[in-house]
C-alpha cells in the first residue's frame, strides 16, 4: 500500500518490477486504521470485479462441486421444467468470464447443460465436439 495524490493505493506484490531502499523512514499517517483499509478497499476491489452470469441446469452431485468452484445459487423464478431430468437442478452461476464458465461446464461433462446464454451453450457444444473429434482421431 501506499500514499499517492489520488489517495492510498494497495499493490499487488508480484506486480512489484523492482524496489529501491531509500533513506527516509516511513511515517504512518495519523489514526490510520491498517485493518479497516484492508476491509474497504477489499470490498472495493471485489465490486469492480468483471462478472459473467450463466443459468445451467445440472445434476444434484454437480450442483454440489460446483458450489466449490463459483458463487451458485439455485433459480427460484423458475418452475422445473418437464424436460429435465428427475432430480436435476437449474442453478445461476456468477464466474469472472465466459472462459471461466465455459471450463466449469466442460468439467462437469454430462452432468451439466447451459439453459443460457447461447453463445456459452454453442461455445461448450464447439469445444466439446472437438475434444471428441480429437479423441476419435486417436481411436482411428
Amino acid at each position: 500500500m501506499a500514499s499517492t495524490s489520488d489517495g492510498f493505493r494497495t499493490y499487488r506484490v508480484s506486480r512489484i518490477e523492482r524496489a529501491t531502499l531509500v533513506e527516509q523512514p516511513v511515517v504512518r499517517p495519523t489514526n490510520f486504521d491498517l485493518a479497516e483499509h484492508w476491509k474497504s478497499s477489499s470490498a472495493r476491489f471485489s465490486e469492480t470485479l468483471p462478472r459473467y452470469d450463466a443459468r445451467l441446469r445440472l445434476e444434484p452431485r454437480a450442483a454440489g462441486w460446483l458450489k466449490v468452484w463459483a458463487s451458485a445459487w439455485p433459480i427460484t423464478d423458475e418452475r422445473p421444467d418437464p424436460a429435465d431430468p428427475p432430480g436435476w437442478v437449474r442453478v445461476r452461476v456468477q464466474v469472472d468470464g465466459e472462459d471461466d464458465a465455459c471450463s466449469i461446464v466442460l468439467s462437469l461433462g454430462p452432468r451439466a447443460d447451459v439453459i443460457e446464454p447461447s453463445s456459452l451453450r454453442a461455445r461448450v457444444a464447439a469445444e466439446a465436439a472437438a475434444v471428441a473429434k480429437r479423441a476419435r482421431a486417436f481411436t482411428a
